[in-house]
């Protein structure tokens, strides 16, 4: 199932998903527009985590990609989550 993406004004989105029914917690990462690198933007126990973009990246399409972590460390990534400039 596909993150929802809610935003309460331009620069702070509020992710939530389906929890992983066996994950411990959450990474979640970040691409800015079409780069296909994800970098690490922080962890969560929820299924639920909130993202203030930097002053860089106003106005650009953001994409963050949600990473359910087992108890062994194991990470299963896939879920995406996308923000359009308004």
């Amino acid at each position: 199932t596909e993150p929802t993406l809610k935003s309460t004004d331009k620069n702070v989105y509020f992710i939530s998903w389906n929890a992983s029914s066996d994950a411990v917690k959450y990474n979640v990462y970040k691409a800015v527009e079409n780069d296909s690198y994800y970098t690490f933007v922080g962890t969560t126990n929820e299924t639920k985590f909130v993202y203030r973009t930097e002053e860089i990246e106003k106005n650009k399409r953001m994409t963050y990609r949600i990473c359910a972590v087992n108890a062994s460390g194991e990470e299963s990534c896939g879920v995406l989550a996308y923000s359009n400039p308004i």
